[in-house]
């Protein structure tokens, strides 16, 4: 046998390894919704010189050719597609509402304790983000925190991640009048929240009773932080978004909750829309189950 041939036989047992590798590697990018990767000059000179190796190739259809070549930057703009009513039966519980008048002067009772919190800050006037949108909500959407030192009155998140959640909610045909937007952490933070830290033990608790005020049918949690505060859990968020979790209201009543990405993740990572794009769907869905 040759040099030449000796070089290029490869060792099963290495390559066994290698496969199962890959496929571990490959799994924990399906669990954090990435289905595809972009065609990168490097990516397709490597699958080129793969491609030149194997003697039988199966054809690849041009469908899903257009469908790895990228990404979009940006939700639909347009109304979707009308989706298929959510009919799991165990939701069909949902918390009576309470009067508008009534909810209006509990948050407002709410904001005012939240200006006296000192449990996490020394600062004689703490900044305090307080929630922004309809007390009788179709939808209610729970942030982590601002973070960052430029914030702005009436900012939740930040200019580009404001506008971005806009466009995710028009894109499952919501306004600004059907939606109730709040921060699990109500102060500005000027580096990221650990779990378990002072911010999320002080603030989660005010986050529990703004819940019990407006008792909405469907949560948004968008954020690792949001998810540790309104499912009681430190899983990690990939494995917790694209279900829904039940939440229960001191009157006995269910409402549920679907964990998803944050928008200031989505800025920095792009590639992860599509997943965040399916539980949007799902929470569409359960929308129109809801108010047909």
């Amino acid at each position: 046998m040759s040099a030449q041939k000796k070089k290029e036989q490869v060792d099963p047992g290495s390559l066994a390894l290698l496969t199962r590798q890959v496929r571990h590697f490959l799994a924990f990018h399906q669990e954090m919704g990435l289905v595809a990767y972009p065609a990168l000059p490097e990516l397709r000179q490597f699958l080129t010189q793969v491609q030149k190796r194997v003697r039988k190739q199966q054809p690849v259809s041009s469908s899903s050719q257009q469908g790895r070549a990228g990404h979009s930057n940006s939700f639909p703009k347009n109304k979707p597609q009308v989706a298929r009513p959510y009919s799991d039966q165990k939701y069909k519980q949902s918390p009576a509402k309470p009067e508008t008048t009534s909810v209006q002067q509990q948050l407002q009772m709410l904001n005012q304790e939240l200006v006296q919190c000192r449990c996490c800050t020394s600062d004689a006037e703490p900044r305090i983000i307080p929630g922004q949108g309809s007390p009788t909500p179709r939808l209610m959407v729970v942030g982590d925190y601002f973070i960052g030192n430029s914030w702005e009155q009436g900012l939740l998140w930040g200019k580009e991640e404001d506008a971005m959640l806009w466009r995710m909610m028009q894109a499952i045909g919501l306004g600004q009048k059907s939606v109730y937007v709040t921060n699990a952490i109500k102060c500005p933070q000027t580096a990221p929240v650990q779990s378990g830290s002072a911010q999320e033990q002080a603030c989660f608790s005010h986050l529990e009773r703004e819940l019990q005020i407006i008792r909405p049918k469907l949560i948004c949690a968008m954020g690792d932080a949001a998810c540790r505060s309104v499912l009681k859990t430190k899983a990690p968020l990939a494995r917790l978004r694209g279900r829904f979790h039940t939440y229960k209201y001191s009157t006995g009543a269910i409402g549920k909750i679907m964990p998803t990405y944050h928008p200031r993740l989505l800025l920095q990572h792009p590639e992860m829309k599509q997943a965040t794009w399916k539980d949007l769907q799902a929470v569409q869905r359960a929308l129109q189950a809801s108010w047909p």
